[in-house]
């Protein structure tokens, strides 16, 4: 478990950038239409046809360079670019990095989105035994399916959303 946990904050720290972009690109793109998708790299699952970078690909410098070109593919389409998203990657960047915001005391969890975390841990996954994330994935889901434990109870979160559903 202990060694998941430090796989799982390699991870987050890997993708930093890369989840600084993809909520730039979510901040700058949103309320449009025809918004592209704000995901870039290899394709990594085809059934999904979800996007990741390779690790040469999560760096700040590439991050930006892959920002700047969906936005100026996508304002080529508007009539009047907006608000200068790059000064917005660089606000964010900050807050998705190790001591930001969006990472302390696995605040990751919540702003990452799960599948960049899978993606950012896969040689990790590889050494624990999983070929590819997805497998890591179905392997849970099937674990989930066939426990006969109350599943919220094994994380917080899971309770309290039980618990609201419930009222």
């Amino acid at each position: 478990m202990e060694q998941y946990r430090a796989a799982l904050k390699a991870s987050a720290e890997k993708i930093g950038a890369y989840t600084a972009a993809r909520i730039t690109l979510s901040l700058y793109l949103s309320h449009r239409p025809s918004t592209p998708y704000n995901s870039w790299g290899d394709e990594r699952d085809k059934k999904e046809g979800y996007r990741f970078p390779k690790d040469k690909g999560l760096t700040p410098v590439n991050c930006k360079a892959e920002l700047n070109s969906i936005i100026k593919q996508y304002e080529q389409k508007l009539a009047s670019p907006k608000k200068n998203p790059l000064e917005e990657f660089e606000r964010l960047l900050p807050t998705c990095c190790p001591g930001g915001s969006r990472f302390i005391n696995q605040n990751y969890m919540t702003f990452f989105a799960g599948k960049d975390l899978l993606y950012g841990m896969r040689d990790e996954l590889a050494r624990f035994g999983f070929d590819t994330p997805v497998l890591f994935r179905e392997r849970i889901l099937k674990g989930i399916e066939e426990t006969v434990e109350d599943v919220w109870t094994w994380l917080p979160e899971w309770q309290q959303l039980r618990n609201l559903m419930a009222q």
